[in-house]
């Protein structure tokens, strides 16, 4: 839902020639928070594990379900919590134009070109 106009807003603050560049770096982090699925199934294992040695009784099918649902429950407060901060920080998304080569001359960067 939010990675379109964040990944525009990024390419927008660079220059035209530098668009393959911060094309490629924004897939490479992409790519890597993609590997938060497997963090979110880790903790659900570990959550239910955690459960499970906690029992003092024998293990039932009952508790095996409570042990999965504790882990499930886990998982998805915590995936809640990551969403919340993401719908906050993305209301400091501002709309942006691409730089003009004379504004990037005038601050001293005209070397990128």
């Amino acid at each position: 839902m939010l990675f379109t106009p964040i990944f525009a807003t990024g390419l927008n603050q660079l220059l035209a020639n530098l668009h393959s560049h911060g094309s490629a770096i924004v897939s490479t982090l992409q790519q890597w928070l993609a590997q938060l699925d497997s963090a979110a199934v880790t903790i659900m294992a570990t959550s239910s594990a955690a459960y499970l040695q906690s029992v003092t009784t024998g293990i039932t099918p009952e508790i095996q379900r409570d042990a999965l649902t504790v882990g499930l429950h886990t998982s998805f407060m915590v995936a809640t919590g990551i969403a919340l901060i993401s719908f906050i920080l993305s209301l400091f998304i501002r709309r942006s134009s691409p730089p003009q080569e004379d504004e990037m001359v005038n601050i001293g960067m005209g070397a990128l070109e």
